[in-house]
């Protein structure tokens, strides 16, 4: 089991989602009340439940759920988690709120782009009761006690459905996917942007937005953190950017869908050196995370703006 304390009461417990170590992370919170940000899966629910436990506390006295965004990785284990955390309240923003109640919707999208292999992956998608559920929104406070309080930041640039935390006590930044995907070992980062939300252009305002708030430490949802905070979101705006280049330059070539894949595969394998001796969490990535960041793009620039 992989837990590491990333700053003072705060956790990270790996959920090891896809069966993929060391590429996903919750965090556990400690202040008066104890906080769970995002819930990984259900197929994760044991790991994180061993986790909190591993830590000398109880899923019992868990009094939060916050949800950075409520794709599948992120927030289906949700209603799982809730049966061993009988006063926890789901928190997430309130474009996600009626899909986290039903989220058949939701499943029936991740089919459509990744097929059977939802199922495989998470195990579904553990649905909310209504009662448990609170519907968030940019400026709003979650008090965690002991002074602890995390300012919540609506994003739109990776989900319309997005969030991010501020916590002062610790100047930590909690990024969700907002600010893409961070391999440590590199360090290294990429987008990741799924259709049909995607918004480069939002994005790269919400980074600006993040930035203002000077944080002394990002703690990515995809993984572990970092300090170097001013140097990795330049380079992922860098990225962000000539990403959509890419694709942009594709389209206007006649180029078909896996044609652009490709384009985006070499892109993303100069930067991903750092990961190639690790080769199921390489080989995913280039498999299933680079061909959706592709549709994404796509989608954006043909739906969205229609510059192509």
């Amino acid at each position: 089991m992989n837990i590491q304390k990333v700053a003072e009461g705060t956790y990270a417990i790996d959920p090891v989602i896809f069966g993929i170590q060391e590429f996903t992370s919750v965090y556990l919170l400690i202040g008066d009340t104890l906080a769970l940000i995002d819930s990984g899966s259900p197929k994760a629910a044991p790991l994180i439940l061993n986790g909190i436990r591993a830590l000398g506390y109880r899923p019992e006295d868990v009094s939060w759920i916050i949800l950075s965004h409520i794709h599948f990785d992120h927030a289906s284990g949700a209603g799982e988690l809730l049966k061993f955390m009988p006063q926890a309240r789901v928190y997430l923003h309130y474009e996600g709120y009626n899909h986290i109640l039903d989220p058949s919707r939701l499943t029936a999208s991740a089919k459509r782009v990744f097929g059977d292999m939802i199922d495989k992956w998470y195990g579904g998608f553990a649905p909310v009761p209504k009662e448990k559920a609170i519907s968030g929104n940019d400026g709003e406070i979650i008090d965690l006690g002991s002074s602890r309080k995390l300012k919540v930041l609506a994003t739109s640039g990776h989900a319309k459905h997005g969030i991010c935390l501020y916590d002062a006590t610790i100047g930590g930044l909690f990024t969700g996917d907002e600010a893409g995907v961070y391999f440590p070992s590199g360090p290294a980062i990429i987008p990741t942007s799924p259709p049909p939300d995607f918004d480069p252009d939002h994005n790269l305002k919400t980074i600006k937005k993040l930035q203002d708030l000077k944080p002394k430490m990002l703690l990515f949802a995809h993984y572990s953190v970092t300090k170097a905070v001013d140097k990795t979101l330049k380079i992922y705006m860098d990225t962000l950017i000539s990403w959509k280049e890419a694709v942009k330059e594709g389209i206007q070539k006649g180029f078909n869908f896996d044609e652009i894949v490709k384009v985006l595969k070499s892109h993303a394998t100069k930067t991903l050196d750092c990961i190639r001796d690790r080769e199921d969490l390489f080989s995913w990535i280039m498999s299933y995370h680079i061909p959706m960041c592709a549709e994404g793009y796509i989608y954006y620039l043909k739906n969205k703006i229609k510059s192509v």
